[in-house]
């Protein structure tokens, strides 16, 4: 069985795809799910990033995101690779 935050992202990305909100996918609903999953991600790290909450992103609130990506850049070519990311040992809260 899936853990919950994966059942509750899963259907929020079928809300965000079923766009006449009748409970099924058209075809051409379907062919939208790739947008309704990046919508819905892209939602849910602005919840993240949102330490306070209030609906806005601070310079505050992302500078210890920007700090903690430059850490795993460990060949410091300014871009983080999956790789980079496998090799750094993750604490805290990150498993979502």
């Amino acid at each position: 069985m899936a853990p919950a935050w994966i059942a509750a992202t899963e259907e929020a990305v079928f809300e965000q795809a079923d766009g006449d909100g009748d409970g099924a996918l058209s075809k051409e609903e379907y062919d939208g799910l790739r947008e309704a999953r990046a919508r819905v991600a892209m939602q849910r790290m602005f919840e993240r990033l949102d330490d306070d909450e209030n609906g806005v992103l601070a310079p505050a609130e992302l500078g210890a995101r920007v700090a903690r990506l430059e850490s795993l850049d460990a060949n410091e070519d300014g871009m983080v690779t999956r790789q980079e990311m496998r090799g750094h040992r993750w604490g805290g809260d990150e498993g979502g």
